[in-house]
């Protein structure tokens, strides 16, 4: 209900200098003014400061992204709306060099990136491998009334292999969908693998994000 209502306040507003995102906007460029304020009062070396310097262009971007925003309701030049979705990007960039949670987070992953892809990777043969074998049996079953094929070509084998393995059996589709016992043993060997590999690459995660938070803080 709320993600319907905000999709109808959003398209009656959308025309509109008085939207959501106006305000979001508005309130960004109040608030980074008032942080680049107060580090200029009570600090002698914001010029140094790599995060005064981010704060002060977000800001400019800000401000110009608003003003855009303005021109195009007058004008009508819907064209700027591309240009502002592209600054938007870039700002969203820049505010996520600026945290520190989350510049960890893109670290470890980038850290991890080959471990990450080798478990994609073999859990994908796997995938493979069991939806074909499903596939095998269940393309001969005949539809009835009550039970419907779960796969009709190899492609919907694999969606069906896929979903079930990196949703851990909770996805749209679950082991009882399938008609014979060769693959209802397969859903639940692709469930087993999926769960497993998840855990594998949220260990690693993790255990990446750990390891750089405690070389950062030995750091400093």
């Amino acid at each position: 209900m709320i993600t319907i209502s905000m999709e109808i306040s959003n398209n009656h507003f959308l025309n509109s200098s008085w939207s959501l995102t106006y305000f979001i906007e508005l309130f960004s460029i109040i608030l980074l003014p008032s942080t680049i304020l107060y580090r200029v009062i009570y600090r002698k070396d914001f010029f140094r400061n790599k995060c005064f310097l981010l704060d002060l262009f977000s800001t400019i971007l800000s401000i110009f992204i608003i003003v855009s925003q303005n021109f195009m309701i007058i004008t009508n030049y819907y064209f700027i709306n591309s240009l502002i979705m592209l600054l938007k990007t870039f700002r969203l960039l820049l505010i996520i060099a600026h945290l520190r949670i989350l510049r960890l987070i893109i670290q470890t992953c980038i850290q991890r990136l080959q471990i990450i892809c080798i478990l994609v990777f073999i859990n994908i043969i796997i995938i493979g491998a069991f939806s074909e074998i499903a596939f095998a049996f269940e393309r001969r079953q005949q539809e009835d009334q009550t039970n419907k094929l779960t796969m009709k070509t190899h492609f919907d084998a694999f969606w069906w292999a896929t979903s079930l393995s990196f949703t851990i059996g909770f996805g749209h589709t679950n082991p009882h969908f399938t008609l014979t016992i060769i693959g209802r043993f397969c859903s639940y060997m692709l469930t087993f693998f999926g769960l497993l590999f998840n855990g594998l690459i949220l260990q690693e995660l993790i255990k990446g994000f750990l390891n750089i938070y405690r070389e950062e803080r030995r750091e400093r």
